[in-house]
C-alpha cells in the first residue's frame, strides 16, 4: 500500500510538477528525487505519486488547448485525430514494457538516484543535438508520427524529460518550433492518461492526496505554462540536466 502523505506534502508536489513540467528537466525525474530525499518516501511509492501527478498539468494542457481539444474530438480535425492515434500506439510499445521494468527495478531497493542521474545525463546530450526547421504540422508523416511515439515512451523512465526528448525529435525532422511544441503537448494526454490507469491498480493514491496533488498541479500548471515555456526557450537547459545528473550519480553511489 502506498505511503500516504499529509496535505502541505500534497500541495508541495503539485507546485513543483506544476512548474518543471514545462522545463525539459524531467518533473518525473526531480518529484521521484525531492519525495525519497527529502520527504522519506520510498521510491516505488514515490513513483507513483510522479505519475499521478501528470493528471494535474493534463488538465491544464487540455484547458490551454481546449478550442483544438474541440476540433479534435468533433471530428473536425481528423490530421490531429491520426497524429493523436498513432502517436498514442506507438507511445504504448515502449512505455508499458519499461514501465513493468521499471517498477520492477525500482521495488529492488536499487539506488534509483543513480538511474535518474543517467538518464538526466541523457537528456542534457539530447537537448544539445536540437535544431529548428520549417515544415508544418501538415507535412507529418506516419513515420514522424510512429518515432515520435515510441521516443515519447522512453520519458516514462524518470530522468528522460518528456517534452524535451519529443520536441527535440519534432525539430530532428525539420519540423518548426510552434509545431513541435503544440504537437509535444497534445500528444501528452492520452498516454498520461494511460499510465495512470495502469499503475493506479499497483498502489492506489487515497483521493484526498490525489485531489491536493492534481488540483495544485493544474492551478501553478495553467498559470506558469506561459512563462517557463519563455525561459525553456530562452535557457539552455542541457547542462543544468547533466549537473543535477552528475549529483545524483554521486548521492546514489554515497
Amino acid at each position: 500500500m502506498t505511503k500516504d502523505m499529509n496535505t502541505i506534502q500534497s500541495i508541495i508536489l503539485g507546485v513543483i510538477q506544476g512548474i518543471t513540467e514545462w522545463l525539459p528537466i524531467s518533473s518525473e525525474g526531480q518529484t521521484i528525487m525531492f519525495a525519497t530525499g527529502l520527504l522519506g518516501i520510498t521510491a516505488s511509492d514515490a513513483l507513483s505519486y510522479a505519475i499521478f501527478l501528470h493528471l494535474g498539468t493534463m488538465i491544464a494542457v487540455l484547458i490551454v488547448f481546449r478550442h483544438t481539444w474541440f476540433e479534435i474530438l468533433t471530428l473536425r480535425d481528423i490530421g490531429l485525430l491520426r497524429i493523436l492515434f498513432v502517436t498514442s500506439i506507438c507511445t504504448g510499445i515502449t512505455a508499458v514494457p519499461l514501465y513493468f521494468l521499471l517498477r520492477q527495478t525500482f521495488e529492488s531497493g536499487i539506488a534509483v538516484t543513480v538511474i535518474i542521474g543517467v538518464l538526466l545525463i541523457i537528456t542534457g546530450i539530447m537537448l544539445r543535438a536540437k535544431r529548428s526547421g520549417f515544415k508544418d504540422i501538415s507535412a507529418m508523416k506516419i513515420r514522424d508520427m510512429a518515432l515520435l511515439g515510441c521516443i515519447q515512451g522512453f520519458s516514462v523512465l524518470p530522468g528522460i524529460s518528456r517534452s524535451a526528448v519529443t520536441i527535440s525529435t519534432l525539430l530532428m525532422r525539420g519540423f518548426s518550433s510552434d509545431v513541435a511544441l503544440t504537437v509535444s503537448f497534445l500528444v501528452s494526454v492520452p498516454p498520461v492518461i494511460g499510465v495512470i490507469i495502469l499503475d493506479w491498480g499497483t498502489t492506489p493514491i487515497s483521493y484526498e492526496t490525489g485531489f491536493f496533488m492534481a488540483v495544485t498541479a493544474a492551478i501553478v500548471g495553467y498559470f506558469a505554462m506561459e512563462i517557463l515555456l519563455k525561459v525553456a526557450r530562452s535557457v539552455q537547459f542541457s547542462l543544468f540536466c547533466i549537473i543535477i545528473g552528475i549529483l545524483a550519480i554521486l548521492a546514489g553511489i554515497l
